[in-house]
């Protein structure tokens, strides 16, 4: 599993070419507040099927 905050930092660097923020910045927090926001009451899909 990946950390939210290495998805955002890979998506930064490698698909818009750009300077990842650091961890523990306030850029990086609120970018991860963001993204988590955008997630509220969704239901996960992990794969496979329900047990």
């Amino acid at each position: 599993m990946i950390a939210l905050e290495d998805q955002i930092r890979g998506c930064i660097a490698g698909g818009l070419q750009g300077k990842p923020p650091a961890y523990g910045s306030e850029q990086l927090t609120q970018l991860v507040s963001y993204v988590t926001s955008l997630s509220q009451g969704k239901p996960l899909d992990m794969g496979g099927k329900p047990q």
